[in-house]
């Protein structure tokens, strides 16, 4: 963090450096066997990603510090909360997806790589998958349940599978 306060200007070069450190720290914590470790490098990253989330001017960092809040969330194992991120910003990010697509629709400049949705989707299954394994080893378990994440809910009018909720649909 000392070299993150010596960059006075904080532009893309700041954003992008925050953006490495911060997925450094979820690497981290992902092969950290020490609960408090771990938990001192999940802190670390939301720090620093929290100061990316409100960058108006930098709308692709917005986007990945809300990505790495939702996984931050996940590895802590509040997979509703890393779920309800996602959700509740989904609209924004499905905007700017379309904004970088607008603006490259055929892929040749790679700015698609920026776009933070992908990510977000992929974690977002596979959060829906770690919890149709963990419902998977119950004694009694629930297959509705089960089908629901993984081909999204049943409408309760029509008993369709809302297919953009879940897991094999992202």
């Amino acid at each position: 963090e000392g070299l993150l306060r010596q960059i006075k200007d904080k532009n893309t070069d700041w954003c992008n450096l925050v953006c490495e450190v911060t997925e450094m720290y979820l690497k981290i914590a992902s092969e950290e066997k020490n609960a408090k470790k771990k938990a001192d490098s999940l802190n670390a990253a939301e720090k620093l990603a929290d100061q990316l989330l409100w960058r108006e001017d930098e709308p692709i960092f917005f986007g990945r510090a809300l990505s790495m809040k939702a996984h931050i969330e996940q590895m802590r194992g509040n997979v509703d909360r890393a779920e309800e991120i996602i959700e509740e910003y989904k609209p924004q990010l499905q905007d700017l997806h379309d904004q970088i697509v607008a603006n490259d629709p055929d892929g040749k400049h790679g700015l698609l790589n920026l776009s933070p949705l992908p990510e977000c989707l992929y974690l977002q299954a596979q959060i829906l998958w770690e919890e149709v394994q963990a419902e998977m080893k119950k004694p009694k378990r629930n297959d509705d349940r089960i089908k629901d994440m993984l081909f999204g809910p049943k409408d309760k009018r029509t008993s369709k599978r809302d297919g953009r909720k879940g897991a094999f649909q992202m």
